[in-house]
């Protein structure tokens, strides 16, 4: 369920050196991440077949941010939090601290250790989240999917955007942007008032939201030291942050009532 709740107070930091459990967990986190629809199609995508654009989408973002997190988790804490570690243990523990910001919550290094650059990544990571239709919050691997089409069109300079053989409609990469931006907002809100509020240090402040927004549920110890504005706030945010993007995109999918007005085109440069 991505939910992250263990039965020790040290979340999986006990089976550090245990792989078999590492892994299966980690298993069932890129599943219950992915929506049960995209599960199913991937056997057919192993055999080439077309599937799906949403759930081609997914399944690509997804190793892509699982190699992501793993290769810079890696190669960041080698020395630091996986520093104890042998060099199995390393490779495992970076794999799976990369599966679990997928938004379930579990750890089986020390975060608060982790540096500077890694929690940027752990963050970007957080933020992204799992796919639609899964149990995993954030903005959702499609989201970035489509922005990056999106990106690709405009460098490229063609005039609509394209994923693996399917064009994306001008409306879809609007909604892309929406869930993006509000995303983005709701951060900064509840960033902003968690500084004013707690005598906490930015940086676990920023980490903090971060989890919140994204219904993720790691944190470097910043959880203990909120008082109950601190507390109230983190509550609110979990709560928007899971159901806000969901709302939104529900609104979004909406057909629109109103007729298209015929505007004149602006030419605005943005650069």
């Amino acid at each position: 369920c991505n939910a992250g709740f263990a039965l020790q107070t040290d979340s999986l930091v006990p089976y550090a050196g245990k792989p078999l459990i590492l892994h299966t967990i980690g298993i069932l986190i890129i599943t219950g991440g992915l929506a049960p629809a995209t599960v199913l199609v991937i056997p057919a995508l192993l055999k080439r077949q077309k599937i799906p654009p949403a759930a081609y989408l997914a399944l690509v973002y997804t190793l892509f941010f699982l190699m992501f997190g793993f290769v810079m988790i890696l190669s960041l804490e080698w020395s630091r939090s996986l520093g104890d570690f042998g060099v199995f243990d390393k490779l495992n523990n970076a794999w799976f601290q990369s599966v679990t910001l997928r938004t379930a919550g579990f750890n089986s290094i020390d975060i608060s250790q982790s540096a500077a650059p890694t929690m940027l990544i752990m963050m970007a990571l957080m933020f992204v989240g799992g796919s639609p239709g899964g149990t995993a919050g954030g903005v959702k691997t499609v989201t970035i999917g489509v922005l990056m089409a999106a990106l690709w069109t405009n460098v490229v300079g063609r005039k609509d955007a394209e994923a693996h053989g399917w064009e994306i409609s001008s409306t879809l990469v609007y909604r892309a942007i929406a869930i993006f931006g509000s995303g983005v907002l709701l951060w900064f809100v509840l960033t902003f008032m968690l500084t004013v509020t707690q005598a906490i240090s930015t940086r676990d402040i920023i980490f903090e939201a971060t989890s919140t927004l994204a219904t993720v549920g790691l944190s470097t110890g910043a959880t203990g030291q909120l008082d109950e504005i601190g507390k109230c706030l983190i509550i609110i945010g979990m709560f928007v942050g899971r159901i806000g993007p969901l709302t939104l995109f529900v609104l979004l999918t909406q057909d629109p009532k109103v007729k298209r007005r015929s505007l004149p085109q602006a030419e605005i440069p943005l650069s």
